[in-house]
């Protein structure tokens, strides 16, 4: 999981890879609590995106 603050960004940045493909944007939050939950919320729509279509 990363979190960041960018130089110049009152927001936090969410970034990761997932099966090779690396995410990256914007949480629109100044809190770093909401930017994770909203992390772990991208990360389990990416699973069960990939899980659908694998069935």
């Amino acid at each position: 999981m990363t979190v960041d603050k960018r130089d110049g960004s009152e927001f936090w940045w969410i970034e990761f890879q997932y099966k090779g493909e690396r995410y990256r944007r914007s949480s629109e939050t100044t809190s770093k609590r909401k930017a994770e939950e909203l992390e772990r919320k991208w990360r389990e729509e990416l699973r069960a995106t990939a899980f659908l279509d694998s069935v």
